[in-house]
């Protein structure tokens, strides 16, 4: 999945999914850190697998904990490169 480098996207937690949510929050929650700890593996319905970097499975436990608690997630992806230059700039 690739968007384009400003979009934004948000995420409305839905009845439907509500106990599908909090049930997998209390799994992360019981779940130690990626950070430092065994890698964290996506598996797809047909069994691949795919190896999550620490942040990106920060990232999925907090979006899973606002939505398990009702609140919804918007993602707005930034140039981190751009954002450290700038915030870099200001501290000289």
């Amino acid at each position: 999945m690739t968007t384009a480098p400003l979009d934004r996207s948000t995420v409305a937690p839905t009845p439907a999914h509500e106990e599908e949510l909090k049930a997998l929050a209390a799994f992360l929650e019981a779940t130690p850190s990626a950070q430092g700890r065994g890698i964290p593996y996506l598996v797809s319905p047909t069994g691949a697998t795919q190896q999550i970097p620490a942040e990106v499975y920060s990232l999925l436990t907090h979006v899973v904990d606002a939505l398990a608690n009702n609140r919804g997630v918007s993602v707005v992806p930034t140039n981190a490169k751009r954002l450290f230059t700038i915030r870099g700039v200001g501290v000289v």
